[in-house]
Order: C-alpha cells, then structure tokens, then sequence
C-alpha cells in the first residue's frame, strides 16, 4: 500500500485502502507492507518517518493475524525500491513456510492417528546431546496438542509425555538412553563446521540399533552446514555390519537451515 509522503491526504487514505483490501480479499490475511513515496522531495515532506512506523504499530495491534512492515522509497531515484520488493517476498516465503508447515503437521497427524487405530499404542523417542535443545519433541507435542496430555515425567535427564490418544512421546540425552519399547527413535547429531564425527555418535547409533526391536525404525538426523563433507559422514559412521545383524530400518538425513520442516 503506497502512500505520498507530500500529500497527508494519501498517508490518512491507507485505512481506508486496508480495509476495501481486507474485503476484497474476504478479510484474509496477508502481509502487508505500507511504503512512503517520493521521500526525494525532502522540502516538501508532509509525513514523517515516525508517522509511518506509528501507523504500522496501531494496524498491527488491530489486525493481530496480519503483518505489516513500513519502509519509504523514492520511485524517481531508485532509493529501497528493490528493498520494498524484497520485503513484500520476506513476508511471503515465511507465510508461504508457515502454510507448508501446517500441512506437514495435518499430514502427520493422520498418519500417527492411522497406527494408533491399529496398534492403540506408538512410543517415539527422541535423543538429543542438549537437554534445553529437542526440536522434534517439540514439533511431535505441537502436532498433537488437540489430545490430553499427562507429564509423567520431566527433567534434563529424561522427559515422558503420555497422550491420551495412545502416543507416548520420550526424549532421553546421549548418555542414558533406553529405546527396548520404542516403534521409533529419532536422533540428532550436529556436524556443523566439524571435518569428523564424535566417535561418541557412533556408539549411540550402534547402542540404538542393538537395542530397538525387530521391524522398528531409526531416522538419524545430522545437522550440517555447507562446508560439510557428507560422504565422509557417512563413511565415518560405517555402521553396515550391525545392521546386517538386525532387522532395523535406518535412515540417516541432513538437518539443514530449515530444520523444523526437515524434521
């Protein structure tokens, strides 16, 4: 929504044009960026760079769902006009993320629904080095916030979440885990900036794999950056002849930028 920073009529009319937009669009919400123009024409300036921030500060606190950013341009100059752009697509990729995240937790929560109707029990298990750092406990509580949920037990050591819809959810640190009754365990090592694995990773992976059931599943999870040798990554690992000793799935993956939809 552009406005004339010369002209206070303009700055007052972008009410008026949010409100015919939000009609228009049968009050969806989308971001929003209001932009101040011709800021070349400094002598002739009617509204400030305040008024503009004060006007984005009080849309927002009325339209919680929305939002909305504020920068000035100048179109005969060229000054933020590519920065203008590059806000309005900002404010569009995070909500486009934010869209393919929803899906993704709809999407899982049909499948995790479909085995507990035939199994009434799934135990996931999560284990992570930081007791403070567990993004797919949090993802996993998130997607099945709608059921009741009974803290059995929670500390830096240990954390259980039994739901009422049949899904216990555990979350163990490297060094004392327990995964005998788990259907799945997800791990996640962090590699970032680092040319060779923690032998400790590998003994983890192994003691998984030891102690999972038959036909359960293991997705081990490592966060990289882009100067990660992967293929060294995975020869370090190496961990072939244990699986060959037990009928466990296995699936390493990268943990990149976007870790929660990864995850």
């Amino acid at each position: 929504i552009v406005f004339d920073v010369c002209k206070r009529e303009t700055f007052a009319n972008v009410k008026v044009w949010h409100r015919e937009l939000k009609d228009f669009l049968h009050k969806k919400n989308i971001p929003i960026v209001i932009v101040g123009n011709k800021i070349d024409l400094s002598d002739q300036r009617k509204v400030q760079y305040k008024d503009g921030m004060e006007l984005v500060d009080e849309l927002t606190r009325e339209n919680t769902d929305s939002d909305f950013s504020y920068i000035e341009t100048s179109a005969l100059t060229g000054e933020n006009i590519k920065d203008s752009f590059s806000l309005i697509a900002y404010h569009y990729i995070i909500k486009s993320k934010e869209r393919e995240e929803q899906k993704l937790k709809e999407n899982l929560m049909i499948q995790i629904n479909s085995i507990l109707n035939k199994n009434k029990k799934l135990v996931i298990t999560f284990i992570t080095e930081n007791p403070f750092w567990s993004p797919g406990l949090q993802i996993l509580n998130e997607v099945n916030n709608l059921y009741e949920c009974d803290k059995i037990l929670d500390d830096k050591e240990k954390r259980l979440y039994q739901y009422s819809n049949g899904l216990l959810v555990k979350n163990f640190l490297f060094d004392n885990i327990d995964v005998a009754d788990s259907d799945g365990v997800f791990v996640i090592f962090d590699a970032r900036d680092n040319k060779h694995i923690d032998p400790k990773w590998k003994d983890v992976v192994v003691n998984i794999i030891s102690n999972l059931k038959e036909n359960k599943v293991a997705l081990i999870g490592v966060r990289v950056s882009e100067e990660t040798d992967w293929s060294n990554i995975m020869e370090e690992f190496n961990i072939n002849e244990y699986l060959e000793e037990k009928m466990v799935s296995l699936l390493f993956f990268k943990i990149g930028f976007e870790y929660r939809l990864e995850i």
